[in-house]
């Protein structure tokens, strides 16, 4: 079984693809107004400060497949 790419509804990105998204999310709600939760995919972020974002973003970026 050869699975459908072209179907939309289904997140191929792997789990540190998501939490980094995730925590994108966070930061870059920051730039305009504070946001202190987000909910991505099912998952929620709470409040945490902007340089536990970075250090989280940092590890799962090192975490990411090189291209």
């Amino acid at each position: 079984m050869v699975p459908d790419l072209s179907d939309t509804s289904v997140d191929f990105r792997d789990y540190p693809e998501k939490m980094l998204a995730a925590v994108d999310a966070v930061l870059e709600g920051r730039l305009d107004d504070p946001i202190t939760e987000v909910e991505y995919n099912g998952r929620r972020l709470k409040y945490l400060p902007v340089n536990e974002l970075l250090d989280l973003s940092k590890m799962f970026l090192t975490t990411l497949p090189q291209n």
